[in-house]
């Protein structure tokens, strides 16, 4: 692959991604091709095993047309059919960063709604109070809520922890989350060194 020109090393790319994609769904070469004919694309299956292999001396070429019907067959975009692993990583990293930073964002609006609960649960009288609390899901909200907010902390601290360690770590990730969260992982790192320093001294 080291002497493939940019043009045959997107199509490489391309024609693997295909290859990978088919096969995590449990498809044949047929069912592919199927699939295609009711997007418009007619491609027979050796057409479709064509486009798979590429460690040949002549690959067959990859129409633009073609790679916008196979790609939304799969659901992504052409960018994302021809992406190298490390744009993939990158990407990946990203939508990564913004779904911890949107679920601690919903833990937190959850911590909100179980103390307007909490409030309304105050408010009413003992004999109401039971089946009130059963009604709003109550325990199983405050469970959920318990256990949300320990995922989040774990990443967090792994995050510091790895980065004190001097192994990898996305800093990047981090800094999507709300400032409180990011300041939870600066205050890790620096208790951490912290014991770090202490546990030599007492070596």
């Amino acid at each position: 692959m080291e002497n493939f020109g940019e043009s045959s090393a997107t199509e490489y790319r391309f024609g693997r991604r295909v290859r990978t994609e088919r096969e995590k769904r449990g498809w044949t070469q047929a069912d592919l091709a199927s699939r295609l004919s009711e997007f418009g694309l007619a491609l027979h299956p050796s057409a479709i095993a064509k486009i798979e292999l590429r460690d040949v001396d002549r690959p067959r070429a990859i129409r633009l047309d073609e790679a916008e019907v196979i790609a939304r067959v799969f659901g992504l975009t052409v960018d994302e059919m021809y992406e190298s692993p490390e744009h993939r990583i990158q990407s990946l990293e990203t939508k990564i960063g913004f779904f911890v930073g949107d679920f601690d964002r919903l833990v937190s609006d959850g911590a909100k709604i179980l103390e307007e609960v909490s409030a309304l649960l105050e408010l009413s009288s003992e004999a109401d109070r039971a089946s009130l609390s059963a009604r709003l899901s109550v325990p199983e909200l405050g469970e959920l809520l318990k256990t949300s907010a320990q995922l989040v902390d774990a990443v967090v601290f792994d995050a510091a922890d790895r980065a004190r360690q001097g192994l990898p770590s996305n800093e990047s990730l981090m800094r999507m989350l709300p400032p409180s969260r990011f300041a939870a992982y600066r205050a890790r790192q620096d208790q951490a060194v912290r014991e770090d320093l202490t546990n030599g001294t007492e070596a």
